[in-house]
């Protein structure tokens, strides 16, 4: 591992990374200094990098290339922010296409290929090696982000992943397609009981979308929030769900929401690298399970 301020990073190349054939590692691991192996499960946030970027690059300081000669790409400063939180969980950030304009999610698009990249890693032979091994059993909270082309990643990893635990979805200006399919998994996370919890205990299902005017996702991020809206209301939920078409801020209090649905100012790249820290701060500081013991 390369030692970081906050803690280690490991880049491991497997055989269940999206593009196992691209000559590139798979997945950049950021394990935290606070974070402690002893106690489990072990909890994970997943970052899913967008068009044109590379896993080093997002998860650094520095707008950099991704592929020699080639131009700077955007830094998200993603690790830097993630050790400063002192959480007891892990950063994940899978290499999706490399360095190019495609939003396709490699073998994570296939029935359980989620799953299978998450026990492969849990293995001795990656981040067993570091942590101690596990399985898919040792896995608690899991919260996945992504930026702008990751949503494809995003939604078959949250639909035929084949892993439970992750029920917390957050899109920054990215909901590119898959409506009806985001769309069904709001609906049926609360199925199970009709309605949702004011303030959801750690595993429960929380669904975050970021979406700005001219990132190509306002038609579809105002059909979605409509739609929530009007489900909502029909199940008489509709202090849990927050659906703001303004330029507002969100009020600490807010982010608590269960759906959150929210237009922003902010530029295409701008909108992660501000909200990033915001929905991790308050989905950690609303479970114990997420802070250093």
């Amino acid at each position: 591992g390369t030692k970081v301020p906050g803690g280690t990073e490991y880049l491991y190349t497997m055989y269940t990374q999206p593009f196992p054939a691209s000559g590139h590692p798979g997945v950049l691991v950021f394990v935290p200094d606070s974070f402690n192996a002893s106690h489990r499960p072990w909890h994970f946030v997943v970052w899913l990098h967008g068009h044109y970027n590379c896993i080093t690059t997002v998860a650094g300081e520095f707008n950099e290339p991704c592929t020699p000669g080639g131009a700077a790409r955007t830094a998200f400063n993603l690790t830097l922010q993630f050790g400063s939180f002192e959480p007891n969980a892990i950063l994940l950030v899978p290499e999706l296409a490399y360095d190019e304009g495609s939003s396709d999610p490699g073998q994570f698009g296939n029935p359980l290929g989620f799953r299978n990249f998450m026990e492969e890693l849990l293995t001795e032979a990656f981040l067993g090696a570091v942590i101690g091994a596990g399985t898919l059993q040792d896995v608690g909270v899991m919260l996945a982000f992504e930026h702008s082309g990751g949503y494809w990643a995003l939604n078959k990893m949250a639909t035929v992943g084949g892993v439970p635990q992750l029920r917390k979805l957050v899109l920054f200006d990215g909901l590119y397609g898959f409506l009806d399919s985001y769309q069904k998994a709001i609906i049926d996370a609360n199925l199970g009981t009709g309605q949702y919890d004011a303030v959801p205990p750690c595993n429960a299902f929380k669904y975050g979308n970021i979406y700005t005017d001219y990132g190509g996702t306002y038609s579809n991020s105002v059909n979605q929030g409509n739609n929530t809206v009007a489900f909502a209301e029909y199940m008489t939920l509709d202090k849990a769900i927050l659906f703001d078409n303004t330029y507002s801020t969100l009020s600490e209090a807010q982010y608590e929401a269960p759906i959150i649905i929210k237009r922003s100012s902010l530029s295409h790249d701008g909108v992660p690298l501000y909200y990033f820290s915001y929905f991790v701060t308050q989905y950690f500081s609303a479970c114990s399970l997420l802070l250093t013991p």
